[in-house]
Parts: structure tokens; C-alpha cells; sequence
């Protein structure tokens, strides 16, 4: 078997074999042209050539991404780490694949002072070594040198002939009186030998026709070349087609199933077909490929021949019209006359659709690590409102800040702004801005100091006026309104109650305790997590 294993796509076969005359004129031999010899089967001879290679170059393209054969051989080279990808198209290599370095021979032209062909050999280098000198090779129909036979001698060159056996008939030899009697027969037989041909050849003389001059010729008969079998096409694609893609209920229809070969034929495949349709409440395949149209909706069909399977074949089937239900008229009396009531169509009710999305959300504010449920409010086309919908799609414009899953409850990662939309049935609602934000350092509470009074005997008791206790109340209002903005309402309710501690009677402060309960007991009552103190 080759060193090389040059896995491609049929469709980059000429590309292929510029790339396989590159590493050939380098010195290794190179397994890529696939022909089967007889009485092998495809798979084996691939997994032959597979156990054998030093190490497999993959052409990466848009054919060899898609192809099943390819991917499936790369990832044997990969486990090996003799995979040495290159790239002919500017594609991306499937995953798995993308992490491996690649050669660039994008649009090769054969050459081998390109940049890409000299980082390949490069590489192959450093995996296999430098490549060793070709041997010389016999070409076909030559014989070998030790076969040849000395001019004037019958023995081959290799073994010398006798001096005794190199006689010609009427040359005087004088022999030993010693002579072995196996030489003697030796002699005898090489002088009936010429006999023989002596007698054939005057035989031919007296029958060959008179005028005519008899041709003979010393060149040896041709040895005979026998062409090896291509190896046999296999399937690399199947393709559903039909005459058309919509139909009525109740309507059937064939299918073509085209089968794609990697010699580039094609043909068409009646037998051993497996038919599978995507709802067959809506279409249904029989084992010949008719499909019928059973209920309005979309399917599609797949076909698989041996361990091929072809694309999804779509195909709608479209909803009856409404049907036009027409009014008799009334029967006509003699008298009194009665007019005609005008015929009027009965039209089936338009399909309630979702026209609107909105977001709903108890505060626009979260700290990293926390986690807020959102819900969805769905408007539809007969003025009905739903606030639960099992199929919404969530999205956030940066995952890095924040998370939603399926069920819409958001978490906080990272401090920043995000985004979050969603989308159901092709409407999609309008984003909801999100800021996270590192929580506040808690604040220390300011222990009021008040003003030393003195009470005398017999002395009015001397109070604080108002304007000093609303100066003193003031911050304490400030951090309530700041924490119930970030929903820390158990802070908020805490600076509230210090602040009524001062000023018991300020109607600010009670105002903005009952409407912070109010707001946390909202949330609690949506669901929310909250303390309210």
C-alpha cells in the first residue's frame, strides 16, 4: 500500500490528482485514484489502505465538508495523529476538525513553488522524513537481464555453456577419449534437433506456392497487458424529486428517487427504498414513493437506500378554500308580492393570530448573581390577552452580562447593560433594557444626636422646631427612596422606621412607608423572592 492516503470528494477529483502528482514528484507514493482489484470489496480495500498509510492528507472544500465518506475517514486519521489537513477552498473545516493547523493550496494550479505546496511538503517531512529515492522498474513485456539468453548459446547468461555444447554440426571436435557419455547424448540430441529443422524447413520450401517468398521474423510474440477494473461507483447522494411541492388533501402524487455515483453517473432507484414521511397525519409515502396529501400543513420526505440517506424533500399541503354556502330563494306567492333575499357567501372565520409581545418585569435593576423571572404578555388578532406562552424563544444581547433560559428567569453574570427580547410565532416584542450593577456598600446608620435639653424647675419644657426635624428626617428619606429604586425594600422600610423615630408625626414618612410595603408585597405577590421586612 502508499504512505499517503488522499481523502477528497469525487467533485475535487481534479484537484486531487494535481495534489497527489505533488507528492509523488517529492518521492512517496501516494493511495488516491481508489481502484479496486478483483476480488476485493470497497470497504476493505479502504481499510487496508488505512491500517497501511503513514499518514492521510484531507482536502477540505464545500464537497468534502458535506461528504460522509470524507469526515468519516479524517476522524480515523485523527485518532491515529496522522491526519495533515489542507485547505482547496476558503472553507471551515467541520467541527472537531478546526483546532488542526491547515495548508493553504486554495485554487492550486499543480505548481510547486507555491507557498502552500512547500508549507505541505514541509509538513509531511517533518511526520514521515524526507522521501527515499524511486527504484528503477522493468518496463511491461521487457525480459528481465538474468532471463536473457547469450547470443549463440541456448543456456541463460547466468550459466555458462559448456565448451563441449557450443559444437556447430560439420565443425570437426576432437574429444577425450574420457568423453561422459551424458555429453555424447547431449550432442546427439542438439544434432536431431537441427535434423528437425532442417526437415521443416525443406517442407515448407516444396509446399509454400511458387513466386512467393516466405517471411519470418525473430521478434517474440507481445506479451499481453491486461487493464485493470475501475473500481466500482459507489453512492455518494440521493435526491427526492416530484413534479411539484404543494397539494391538495386527498391528492397523490410520485416520487423520484435520483441516486448520485462517484464516477459522476446518475440513475434512478425503484427498489430497496425505504420511504419516511416527517407527520403522517398530514402526508403519508407508500413503499413505491406515491405520497398522498391527508390534512393542510407541511411534511417532509426522506428516502434511504442502503446506508445512504437523501435530504428532506418538503412539501405543503395547502387548506380547502371555504366553500360558498348559497341561500334558496323564497318561493314566490301570487300575492302579495315578495322581494328576493340577495344570496350572500358564507365565509369561515379569519384564525385568531398573535399580533403583540411585551415583556413584563418587577424592576430594570439587578446585582451580579441574582436572578429575576420575566413574563410574557401575548395580545391576538380577537383583541384576547395570555400571559403564559409554552413556545417563546428568549434572547439577550450580551450573554456575557446576563442569562435567560427557556422558562424566562434572567441571571445576572457581570456588571453591565443588556437587552432582553423575546419572540413567539414570527412577532417579536420590544427590548427590555436591563442594568446590573455591584451593590451599594451598606450605608451606617446615623445615630441622631439631639440637642441637650435642660429642664428647669418650673420651666416650660423647650422642643425642637419643625425645620430642624425635617433637616435631620431628610437623609433618612434619601436612602428609603434609593434602596426601594433597587428593590432592597427591607433597607428602605429600616431608614423609614428611624426616620418616623425622630419625627413620628411627619406625614412624609408614613406616606413613604405604606408605599414601599405596597410596592414589596406586589412583587412578592408575583412570585418574587423579596424581604419586606
Amino acid at each position: 500500500m502508499a504512505e499517503i492516503f488522499l481523502s477528497y470528494a469525487n467533485e475535487d477529483r481534479e484537484t486531487a490528482g494535481r495534489v497527489a502528482k505533488l507528492l509523488e514528484s517529492a518521492g512517496w507514493t501516494v493511495w488516491w485514484d481508489r481502484r479496486i482489484p478483483a476480488g476485493r470489496t470497497w470497504r476493505s480495500v479502504i481499510e487496508d489502505a488505512l491500517t497501511e498509510m503513514r499518514c492521510m492528507v484531507v482536502l477540505w472544500s464545500s464537497n468534502s465538508i458535506d461528504s460522509h465518506w470524507v469526515k468519516e475517514e479524517a476522524e480515523e486519521a485523527r485518532a491515529l495523529n496522522k491526519l495533515i489537513p489542507v485547505l482547496i477552498e476558503p472553507v471551515n473545516p467541520p467541527v472537531g476538525f478546526r483546532s488542526i493547523q491547515a495548508a493553504d493550496l486554495t485554487d492550486y494550479d499543480g505548481s510547486k513553488d507555491t507557498e502552500g505546496s512547500r508549507q505541505l511538503i514541509a509538513d509531511l517531512q517533518s511526520l514521515l522524513g524526507k522521501a527515499a529515492p524511486k527504484s528503477t522498474e522493468p518496463k511491461i513485456g521487457a525480459e528481465p537481464p538474468e532471463n536473457r539468453r547469450a547470443e549463440g548459446s541456448s543456456q541463460p547468461r547466468d550459466k555458462p555453456a559448456e565448451p563441449e555444447r557450443q559444437a556447430v554440426i560439420g565443425e570437426k571436435v576432437r574429444h577425450p577419449a574420457s568423453l561422459p557419455r551424458s555429453l555424447l547424448n547431449t550432442n546427439w540430441q542438439a544434432i536431431g534437433a537441427g535434423g528437425a529443422a532442417l526437415a521443416l524447413a525443406l517442407g515448407a520450401w516444396w509446399f509454400w506456392p511458387k513466386g512467393q517468398t516466405p517471411v519470418t521474423t525473430s521478434e517474440p510474440p507481445q506479451q499481453k497487458i491486461v487493464a485493470e477494473a475501475p473500481p466500482p461507483a459507489r453512492l455518494v447522494r440521493l435526491g427526492v424529486k416530484s413534479s411539484a411541492t404543494q397539494f391538495k388533501p386527498g391528492e397523490t402524487r410520485p416520487l423520484l428517487l435520483e441516486a448520485e455515483y462517484s464516477d459522476g453517473a446518475l440513475k434512478e432507484i425503484k427498489e430497496s427504498v425505504t420511504w419516511t414521511s416527517s407527520d403522517t397525519k398530514i402526508a403519508q409515502v407508500d413503499v413505491n414513493g406515491n405520497v398522498k396529501a391527508l390534512a393542510p400543513g407541511r411534511a417532509s420526505i426522506t428516502a434511504r437506500h442502503g446506508e445512504v440517506v437523501s435530504g428532506d424533500w418538503a412539501l405543503t399541503v395547502e387548506a380547502p378554500p371555504p366553500q360558498v354556502v348559497e341561500v334558496p330563494p323564497v318561493a314566490k306567492k301570487a300575492e302579495p308580492a315578495v322581494a328576493k333575499a340577495p344570496e350572500l357567501p358564507v365565509q369561515a372565520p379569519e384564525p385568531v393570530k398573535l399580533t403583540t409581545l411585551s415583556i413584563g418585569t418587577a424592576r430594570r435593576e439587578m446585582r451580579p448573581g441574582e436572578k429575576l423571572p420575566l413574563r410574557v404578555r401575548a395580545r391576538f388578532s380577537d383583541g384576547s390577552e395570555k400571559y403564559a406562552l409554552s413556545n417563546v424563544e428568549w434572547q439577550t444581547s450580551d450573554g456575557r452580562v446576563a442569562a435567560i433560559n427557556s422558562r424566562g428567569e434572567l441571571e445576572a453574570l457581570s456588571v453591565g447593560r443588556v437587552e432582553i427580547r423575546a419572540r413567539a410565532e414570527g412577532v417579536a416584542s420590544a427590548p427590555v433594557s436591563i442594568r446590573v450593577a455591584e451593590a451599594p456598600k451598606p450605608l451606617e446608620p446615623i445615630q441622631p444626636k439631639l440637642p441637650e435639653m435642660t429642664l428647669r424647675p418650673k420651666e416650660p419644657q423647650q422642643y425642637l422646631d419643625l425645620e430642624s426635624l425635617r433637616a435631620r428626617v431628610a437623609p433618612y428619606l434619601s436612602r428609603a427612596k434609593s434602596y426601594r429604586a433597587q428593590g432592597n425594600y427591607a433597607g428602605a422600610l429600616g431608614e423609614l422606621e428611624r426616620a418616623r423615630a425622630l419625627d413620628p408625626s411627619n406625614a412624609e414618612v408614613r406616606q413613604e412607608i405604606d408605599q414601599t410595603r405596597k410596592a414589596c408585597n406586589a412583587e412578592r405577590s408575583l412570585g418574587y423572592n423579596v424581604n419586606c421586612g
